[in-house]
């Protein structure tokens, strides 16, 4: 990716085991956690326009911020001031919905502390991105957008790719659904789904 937008989300309502004695010092969830069914844990995001890096946010800042804010950091990551806005919701909520539709019929693992990576490049969101390398304050993101700049010429297009990531505390689920996990990817729906609703 040449100008890579990458957002991770902890997936779940609550990250304790189920039926087992937390060892660990219990300590409250983020905000959002609660609320939303998921947690901000880090997110970059580059403005398809100037190439410029707008959001840098760091695992320990993510964890800080209200529902509201986190809802507003979606927003920058799903550029809402920009026309293609809608194609990266829509790209969102299909590649959940995969995911959902996988986890609704598994019934072997129970997830917890598990993440959803979303990402993509925010130079396909425009044909007429970065006629100069300078505009680019990454020195990096300059370097590959000078190998790049036959974009126009492959015509690719603009997708979201989602996965499922970090599966450090999976358990058995002895045949029951996951209903933590499942609720949360369905939170997660909801959320873009008005983004472009």
């Amino acid at each position: 990716m040449t100008l890579p937008c990458i957002t991770d989300l902890k997936v779940g309502y609550t990250n304790y085991y189920p039926n087992k004695e937390q060892k660990k010092k219990k300590t409250a969830p983020p905000a959002s956690q609660k609320d939303l069914g998921f947690c901000l844990t880090g997110m970059r995001v580059f403005d398809p326009q100037t190439g410029k890096l707008v959001v840098n946010l760091p695992p320990g800042e993510s964890k800080l911020l209200t529902t509201e804010e986190v809802l507003e950091k979606l927003s920058l990551f799903c550029q809402h001031k920009h026309q293609q806005s809608q194609v990266i919701c829509s790209n969102i909520i299909s590649n959940l919905r995969e995911i959902h539709n996988w986890f609704s019929k598994q019934r072997r693992y129970i997830v917890r502390t598990s993440s959803v990576l979303l990402a993509y490049d925010a130079s396909l969101m425009t044909t007429t991105l970065h006629s100069s390398p300078a505009a680019v304050s990454d020195s990096q993101v300059a370097s590959d957008l000078k190998k790049d700049n036959n974009l126009e010429d492959k015509n690719p297009t603009l997708k979201v790719k989602a996965k499922m990531i970090d599966f450090a505390h999976v358990l058995n689920a002895y045949g029951e659904k996951d209903d933590n996990y499942l609720s949360s990817l369905e939170s997660l729906i909801n959320i873009f789904s008005n983004r472009i609703s």
